[in-house]
């Protein structure tokens, strides 16, 4: 994980740890096609609280490391996606391309511009729902205005 200097004003411990689908929340398990899921948790170095669940200042990339050999057969390394579990749908979402900032098939890794620490995981694309859109707030008026003739 690579932190910019202004990602948060406290001093932070960040700890990124390999699961297996049994170390997964209940919730997650047996969701989507993993090929490797990583629980990622940053901390304020003072008081151990959760921050980085709360989100970032300035989004940070983190780079998913995935062994070919766990590729599901049927499975083409290219159908491959970083996806996160969102706790509300409890599903694991797919990042958005604009999220990523590499992809290397040589070194077997899917770096990520993320802005939160969650679980995160290298999926087949196909088994993991679609990123989600941002909705832009308008007013009733704006609306109207936009679908008049």
């Amino acid at each position: 994980v690579q932190f910019p200097s202004n990602a948060s004003e406290r001093a932070m411990v960040a700890h990124i740890e390999k699961r297996g689908k049994n170390e997964l929340p209940e919730k997650a398990q047996g969701r989507g096609t993993a090929v490797a899921v990583f629980e990622f948790n940053v901390t304020d170095a003072e008081t151990g609280d959760d921050i980085g669940g709360e989100g970032f200042d300035e989004a940070v990339e983190l780079t998913l490391h995935y062994t070919e050999d766990l590729i599901p057969e049927g499975v083409a390394e290219e159908d491959l996606v970083a996806a996160t579990f969102d706790e509300a749908s409890e599903l694991w979402e797919a990042l958005p391309e604009e999220a990523v900032v590499e992809v290397d098939t040589e070194a077997n890794t899917i770096t990520v511009s993320i802005t939160h620490a969650s679980f995160w995981g290298v999926f087949d694309g196909a088994s993991v729902a679609p990123p989600q859109t941002a909705v832009e707030e308008a007013s009733w008026g704006s609306i109207k205005r936009a679908t008049a003739r």
